[in-house]
């Protein structure tokens, strides 16, 4: 609290929970990014980069939360709902830890099945793989 007293200007909370760019060779490599990504939990963004023939593919978090503490140096909430505000935060970092652990197992049994299905040999799955 002692720091939210002493500023002198805004003072703003914003948790940023996750936000990962991965760019794919094809487009079947973003669906089945989108699709795991989406029932892992996630929100996704797809764009088309048309010279290079590729997709890139934003996951954020579903979490939001940016609420103003201080307006030009004066606190305008009280000890107990920043209090509140952090416990919220904290929920919201838990879920989305579990929901990158969920994206990272769904996504690797996908890629698996993926791999399986076109008979690829044993460590070829990289041509399936998004290109980081």
């Amino acid at each position: 609290m002692t720091v939210l007293e002493k500023a002198t200007r805004d003072v703003v909370l914003k948790p940023e929970l996750l936000l990962l760019h991965i760019l794919c060779q094809e487009l079947q490599n973003a669906q089945l990014l989108h699709s795991e990504a989406i029932s892992s939990g996630f929100r996704t963004l797809l764009s088309l980069l048309a010279e290079a023939e590729m997709v890139v593919m934003a996951v954020q978090s579903a979490h939001c939360l940016e609420v103003p503490l201080t307006h030009k140096g004066k606190l305008m909430v009280s000890k107990e709902y920043i209090e509140f505000l952090i416990h919220i935060a904290s929920q919201n970092m838990e879920e989305n830890s579990r929901r990158i652990n969920r994206f990272y197992k769904h996504l690797e049994l996908a890629l698996e099945t993926a791999a399986s299905a076109n008979n690829a040999p044993p460590g070829d799955e990289e041509r399936l793989c998004p290109v980081y």
